[in-house]
């Protein structure tokens, strides 16, 4: 429901559980570089293991499938895109695109 609700709001000070912190977050992970940021680093790291894991499944199963329908299994794997709503690598030359919801503008005093 939060994520939900983030998508379409942009009252900076919205009173929806969770809501002004969460887009500050978000927009700190948007905009943020440093890899060891506390924040976003551990968030980083997970996304990229999940990555590995579900590319490294993928490739498992195009091995599998590619031997058991040749018998000279001399086909080659090819380099596999990032799956589906996962995010390229952080290492990468460039910056992932990722749709974010609207960022909440900075308060002021």
């Amino acid at each position: 429901k939060l994520w939900k609700h983030i998508w379409t709001c942009t009252d900076p000070q919205c009173q929806y559980p969770r809501c002004v912190a969460s887009r500050e977050l978000l927009k700190h992970h948007q905009k943020c570089v440093d890899p060891r940021c506390p924040v976003c680093g551990p968030v980083r790291e997970h996304i990229e293991n999940q990555r590995n894991r579900q590319l490294a499944a993928e490739q498992y199963r195009l091995c599998h499938k590619s031997a058991a329908g040749t018998s000279s299994g001399s086909q080659k794997l090819q380099s596999m895109p990032p799956a589906a709503g996962m995010m390229a690598p952080y290492h990468s030359n460039s910056k992932p695109v990722v749709m974010m919801p609207p960022a909440v503008p900075p308060k002021r005093e």
